[in-house]
Protein backbone atom coordinates (compact mmCIF):
# COMPACT_ATOMS: atom_id res chain seq x y z
CA UNK A 1 0.00 0.00 0.00
CA UNK A 2 1.57 3.18 -1.51
CA UNK A 3 0.66 6.68 0.64
CA UNK A 4 1.67 9.89 -1.41
CA UNK A 5 1.75 13.40 -0.11
CA UNK A 6 -2.07 14.58 0.73
CA UNK A 7 -4.43 16.58 2.92
CA UNK A 8 -7.55 15.99 4.06
CA UNK A 9 -10.22 18.03 6.54
CA UNK A 10 -13.47 17.30 7.09
CA UNK A 11 -15.85 16.00 10.70
CA UNK A 12 -16.55 12.00 10.56
CA UNK A 13 -17.84 10.33 13.42
CA UNK A 14 -16.74 7.54 15.70
CA UNK A 15 -17.77 4.23 16.55
CA UNK A 16 -20.02 5.43 19.40
CA UNK A 17 -21.38 8.24 16.82
CA UNK A 18 -19.05 11.18 18.08
CA UNK A 19 -18.38 13.80 15.89
CA UNK A 20 -14.36 14.40 15.46
CA UNK A 21 -12.62 16.75 13.29
CA UNK A 22 -10.04 15.42 11.27
CA UNK A 23 -7.14 16.96 9.67
CA UNK A 24 -4.35 15.11 7.68
CA UNK A 25 -1.40 17.30 6.45
CA UNK A 26 1.80 15.60 4.86
CA UNK A 27 3.80 18.80 4.89
CA UNK A 28 4.19 22.13 6.02
CA UNK A 29 4.49 23.96 2.31
CA UNK A 30 5.65 27.19 1.73
CA UNK A 31 2.89 27.66 -0.05
CA UNK A 32 0.42 27.27 2.52
CA UNK A 33 -1.38 29.85 4.33
CA UNK A 34 -2.48 28.00 7.86
CA UNK A 35 -3.94 30.84 9.77
CA UNK A 36 -6.65 30.72 6.55
CA UNK A 37 -7.05 27.16 6.57
CA UNK A 38 -7.62 27.38 10.64
CA UNK A 39 -9.88 30.11 10.14
CA UNK A 40 -11.88 28.39 7.19
CA UNK A 41 -12.71 25.19 9.50
CA UNK A 42 -13.55 27.06 12.55
CA UNK A 43 -17.06 26.52 12.54
CA UNK A 44 -16.71 22.88 12.31
CA UNK A 45 -14.65 22.16 14.52
CA UNK A 46 -16.63 23.88 16.62
CA UNK A 47 -19.29 21.23 16.58
CA UNK A 48 -17.31 18.41 17.00
CA UNK A 49 -16.20 16.33 20.42
CA UNK A 50 -12.51 16.38 19.66
CA UNK A 51 -9.73 16.74 17.32
CA UNK A 52 -7.32 14.49 15.25
CA UNK A 53 -4.42 16.05 13.40
CA UNK A 54 -2.65 12.84 11.15
CA UNK A 55 1.03 13.68 11.24
CA UNK A 56 1.82 10.40 10.18
CA UNK A 57 3.18 11.12 6.69
CA UNK A 58 4.18 14.52 7.07
CA UNK A 59 7.90 14.93 6.33
CA UNK A 60 8.12 18.68 7.67
CA UNK A 61 8.91 21.78 6.01
CA UNK A 62 8.67 25.13 7.48
CA UNK A 63 8.85 25.47 11.47
CA UNK A 64 6.89 28.55 11.67
CA UNK A 65 3.92 26.90 9.45
CA UNK A 66 3.72 24.30 12.21
CA UNK A 67 4.13 26.60 15.05
CA UNK A 68 1.40 28.63 13.37
CA UNK A 69 -0.79 25.51 13.33
CA UNK A 70 0.27 24.55 17.42
CA UNK A 71 -0.78 28.13 18.10
CA UNK A 72 -4.24 27.27 17.76
CA UNK A 73 -4.85 24.76 20.08
CA UNK A 74 -3.14 26.65 22.89
CA UNK A 75 -4.69 29.32 25.52
CA UNK A 76 -1.84 31.21 25.59
CA UNK A 77 -0.91 34.42 23.36
CA UNK A 78 2.61 33.07 22.86
CA UNK A 79 4.02 30.26 21.83
CA UNK A 80 7.75 29.38 22.94
CA UNK A 81 9.46 26.91 21.18
CA UNK A 82 12.94 25.25 22.39
CA UNK A 83 16.71 26.29 22.07
CA UNK A 84 18.81 24.43 19.89
CA UNK A 85 23.45 24.51 19.17
CA UNK A 86 24.64 24.99 15.39
CA UNK A 87 28.33 24.93 14.58
CA UNK A 88 30.36 28.08 13.90
CA UNK A 89 32.36 28.53 10.75
CA UNK A 90 34.79 31.34 10.82
CA UNK A 91 37.14 31.28 8.28
CA UNK A 92 39.68 33.77 9.73
CA UNK A 93 39.56 31.84 13.68
CA UNK A 94 39.64 27.95 11.23
CA UNK A 95 43.00 29.14 10.03
CA UNK A 96 44.39 30.21 13.03
CA UNK A 97 43.43 26.85 14.79
CA UNK A 98 46.48 25.32 12.92
CA UNK A 99 48.72 26.90 15.57
CA UNK A 100 46.63 28.57 18.19
CA UNK A 101 44.75 26.59 21.12
CA UNK A 102 42.21 29.17 21.55
CA UNK A 103 41.41 28.54 18.28
CA UNK A 104 41.17 25.50 18.07
CA UNK A 105 37.38 24.27 18.01
CA UNK A 106 37.38 26.15 15.18
CA UNK A 107 40.10 24.14 13.18
CA UNK A 108 38.08 20.93 14.04
CA UNK A 109 34.66 22.49 13.06
CA UNK A 110 33.91 21.87 16.54
CA UNK A 111 32.79 25.61 17.78
CA UNK A 112 29.14 26.05 18.91
CA UNK A 113 26.45 28.79 18.99
CA UNK A 114 23.53 28.61 20.82
CA UNK A 115 20.81 29.44 19.11
CA UNK A 116 18.06 30.72 21.80
CA UNK A 117 14.22 29.39 22.03
CA UNK A 118 11.96 31.64 19.69
CA UNK A 119 8.65 33.65 20.77
CA UNK A 120 6.30 33.61 18.62
CA UNK A 121 2.85 35.79 19.18
CA UNK A 122 -0.49 34.52 18.16
CA UNK A 123 -2.58 36.68 15.54
CA UNK A 124 -5.88 36.31 13.95
CA UNK A 125 -5.73 32.55 15.15
CA UNK A 126 -8.99 30.54 16.33
CA UNK A 127 -8.67 28.88 19.57
CA UNK A 128 -9.57 24.77 19.54
CA UNK A 129 -10.09 23.67 23.02
CA UNK A 130 -11.30 20.06 21.88
CA UNK A 131 -9.25 17.20 22.68
CA UNK A 132 -6.18 16.89 20.69
CA UNK A 133 -5.02 13.78 19.45
CA UNK A 134 -1.82 13.44 17.01
CA UNK A 135 -0.72 10.18 14.68
CA UNK A 136 3.00 10.11 14.57
CA UNK A 137 4.64 7.47 12.86
CA UNK A 138 8.17 6.95 11.55
CA UNK A 139 7.21 8.94 8.63
CA UNK A 140 6.81 12.33 10.63
CA UNK A 141 10.03 14.47 10.43
CA UNK A 142 11.88 17.63 10.82
CA UNK A 143 9.06 20.40 11.08
CA UNK A 144 6.32 18.20 12.23
CA UNK A 145 8.31 16.78 15.41
CA UNK A 146 9.24 20.74 15.78
CA UNK A 147 5.41 20.67 16.46
CA UNK A 148 5.31 18.30 18.64
CA UNK A 149 8.62 19.57 21.26
CA UNK A 150 6.66 22.64 22.35
CA UNK A 151 3.83 20.59 23.57
CA UNK A 152 6.00 17.99 25.33
CA UNK A 153 7.95 20.84 27.01
CA UNK A 154 5.47 23.50 28.30
CA UNK A 155 2.00 22.20 27.64
CA UNK A 156 2.63 18.28 28.17
CA UNK A 157 -1.11 17.60 29.05
CA UNK A 158 -2.64 19.05 26.05
CA UNK A 159 -2.39 16.43 23.42
CA UNK A 160 -2.42 12.64 23.06
CA UNK A 161 0.09 10.93 20.62
CA UNK A 162 -1.16 7.68 19.05
CA UNK A 163 0.86 5.76 16.75
CA UNK A 164 4.53 4.79 16.34
CA UNK A 165 8.14 7.28 17.41
CA UNK A 166 8.56 9.61 14.79
CA UNK A 167 11.54 9.31 12.47
CA UNK A 168 14.08 11.68 14.52
CA UNK A 169 15.17 13.95 12.16
CA UNK A 170 14.65 17.45 13.16
CA UNK A 171 17.92 19.98 12.30
CA UNK A 172 17.06 22.84 9.41
CA UNK A 173 18.58 20.56 6.94
CA UNK A 174 20.63 22.06 4.22
CA UNK A 175 20.18 21.00 1.33
CA UNK A 176 22.66 20.49 -1.79
CA UNK A 177 22.37 19.02 -5.28
CA UNK A 178 24.66 16.15 -5.98
CA UNK A 179 26.24 17.22 -9.16
CA UNK A 180 25.41 15.35 -13.01
CA UNK A 181 22.06 14.09 -11.09
CA UNK A 182 18.72 15.14 -10.18
CA UNK A 183 19.13 14.13 -6.82
CA UNK A 184 19.85 16.50 -2.94
CA UNK A 185 21.28 15.40 -0.34
CA UNK A 186 20.45 16.79 3.14
CA UNK A 187 22.49 17.89 6.52
CA UNK A 188 20.98 18.93 9.74
CA UNK A 189 22.65 22.17 11.15
CA UNK A 190 21.36 22.72 14.37
CA UNK A 191 20.59 20.33 17.21
CA UNK A 192 17.64 20.71 19.35
CA UNK A 193 18.34 21.32 23.47
CA UNK A 194 15.99 18.81 24.82
CA UNK A 195 15.14 17.00 27.54
CA UNK A 196 17.74 13.99 27.71
CA UNK A 197 16.29 10.62 26.06
CA UNK A 198 13.43 13.22 24.17
CA UNK A 199 14.19 12.41 20.74
CA UNK A 200 16.84 9.64 20.69
CA UNK A 201 15.04 7.46 18.78
CA UNK A 202 11.97 9.78 17.90
CA UNK A 203 9.34 11.02 19.75
CA UNK A 204 7.33 8.00 21.49
CA UNK A 205 3.78 7.90 21.34
CA UNK A 206 1.84 8.13 24.16
CA UNK A 207 -0.39 4.82 22.83
CA UNK A 208 1.47 2.57 20.72
CA UNK A 209 -0.24 1.53 17.75
CA UNK A 210 1.07 0.13 14.19
CA UNK A 211 -1.22 -1.30 11.57
CA UNK A 212 -0.64 -4.95 10.31
CA UNK A 213 0.35 -6.82 7.72
CA UNK A 214 -3.37 -7.68 6.84
CA UNK A 215 -4.94 -4.30 7.57
CA UNK A 216 -2.46 -2.47 5.15
CA UNK A 217 -3.55 -5.11 2.65
CA UNK A 218 -6.95 -4.81 3.53
CA UNK A 219 -7.18 -0.95 3.69
CA UNK A 220 -8.25 -1.24 7.08
CA UNK A 221 -6.89 1.57 8.75
CA UNK A 222 -8.35 0.73 12.76
CA UNK A 223 -6.36 4.08 14.44
CA UNK A 224 -9.51 5.61 14.72
CA UNK A 225 -10.92 3.08 16.54
CA UNK A 226 -8.15 2.62 18.95
CA UNK A 227 -8.25 7.04 19.25
CA UNK A 228 -12.41 6.33 20.13
CA UNK A 229 -11.22 4.10 22.61
CA UNK A 230 -8.71 6.08 24.32
CA UNK A 231 -11.10 9.07 24.18
CA UNK A 232 -13.29 6.72 26.02
CA UNK A 233 -10.49 6.16 28.96
CA UNK A 234 -9.16 9.50 29.48
CA UNK A 235 -12.35 11.57 29.20
CA UNK A 236 -15.15 9.68 30.14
Amino acid sequence: MSYRPSFSSYVNKDKEGRDYYYLRLDDFSFGQNITNLLNNIRDEVAKTEFFVLDLRYNSGGLETKADTLLMAFLETDTLMTYPSVTRKNHAYYNAMGYGYPEYKDYYNDMAMDTLPANVFVKKDLPLFRQPLFILTSKHTYSAAEDFIFPLRLHNPGRAVLVGTPTGGSTGVPLVRRLPHHHSVYRICTRKALLPERMIDNGIEPDYYYEMNIQDHLEGNDRIFDIVGEIYNEIYR
